[in-house]
């Protein structure tokens, strides 16, 4: 029972997405939980399956939830390419990014330079520690104890 499941997105290196144009030996992203239903334990008992069995519940139901959310994703993924190339949103981001967002721009340097000073003083941190651990190593344990 080997399936092979549908890319929906052309070669490398366009990376087209293209959803109707799967092989008919393959299976959608969001029908892999139907194929592996059959694949999984009616019943559990001792940590075994039946015979032809080999999924938990519990990795089925974790299996169904990813192909879902994944599925789900591509079949709003041509509603967000359009919105993506649309000039009407590129034009307002454009207009909130130049006009309207000088407080972020403040936030995003105050955070950025917390960050710096932050990373600055592990650095200074590590070092010390690094010293410490050497003085101690090279200092006799006779005199540590005392």
């Amino acid at each position: 029972m080997p399936y092979k499941v549908c890319n929906p997105f052309s070669a490398p290196p366009e990376y087209q997405f293209q959803a109707d144009k799967c092989p008919s030996n393959t299976i959608r992203i969001g029908d892999i939980p139907q194929v592996l239903k059959v694949l999984t334990c009616s019943s559990f008992d001792n940590g075994t399956c039946a015979s032809g069995q080999f999924i938990s519940p519990y990795d089925y139901i974790t299996a169904e939830a990813y192909s879902t959310s994944i599925q789900s994703l591509l079949n709003v993924y041509p509603e967000m390419e359009n919105l993506v190339e649309c000039q009407t949103v590129k034009d307002a981001l454009s207009e909130i990014l130049l006009y309207h967002c000088k407080p972020l721009k403040r936030s995003i340097r105050m955070v950025w330079t917390s960050l710096v000073f932050l990373s600055l003083v592990m650095v200074f941190l590590v070092l010390i520690w690094a010293k410490l651990a050497q003085h101690e190593q090279e200092t006799p344990f006779c005199r540590r104890l005392c």
